[in-house]
This record gives structure tokens, sequence and C-alpha cells, in this order.
């Protein structure tokens, strides 16, 4: 999910939610992705991501999450959103 301040993502199958960190790059990426896959900010897409765990936040938005994550690079991302998240990335 993007929009003002804040940017996060739910792994497949998951209940958790996480804070997104990264470099410029990818993030920008998953950003530019988001406005053309979405009408709105904050509207959910999914996405395929290689992340790698951060150690939890103390204070700012990222404190509210399960936890944070960095973004190392986005492979792809679509519109659809459905309740079989894991038959996709088959």
């Amino acid at each position: 999910m993007h929009g003002h301040e804040v940017e996060t993502w739910q792994p497949c199958g998951s209940q958790q939610v996480y804070w997104l960190r990264g470099e410029v790059r990818p993030l920008g990426e998953l950003r530019a992705r988001h406005r053309t896959l979405t009408e709105r900010p904050y509207a959910a897409i999914f996405a395929v991501l290689r992340v790698r765990p951060l150690p939890p936040a103390t204070d700012g938005f990222a404190a509210d999450y399960d936890g944070q994550v960095h973004v190392e690079q986005l492979f792809w991302a679509d519109a659809v959103i459905g309740e079989d998240c894991e038959r996709r990335l088959n």
C-alpha cells in the first residue's frame, strides 16, 4: 500500500504488515507502478518483491507496524488482488 507517509507490505498468506524501507530505485519503481495500477492513494496492489528484514522501528510511523523490511528488488506488480495469492505466485 502506498499513500501520503504510508508505504507498507503484507506478505502473501500473512496477517502481518511491514513498513517498507529501501533504496531510491526499487522504492521509486514500486511507487510508479502503484500510481499506474491504482486510481487512489492507499489502494493495495499485488507485488512480488525481494526484501530483507530490518530491526524493529522504535519511533515514527514504522513503529506502529509488525516490523520493517528493506526493499531490494521489485520483480512485478499487478492491480488484481485476490484471496488466492499463493496460487498466483506459482
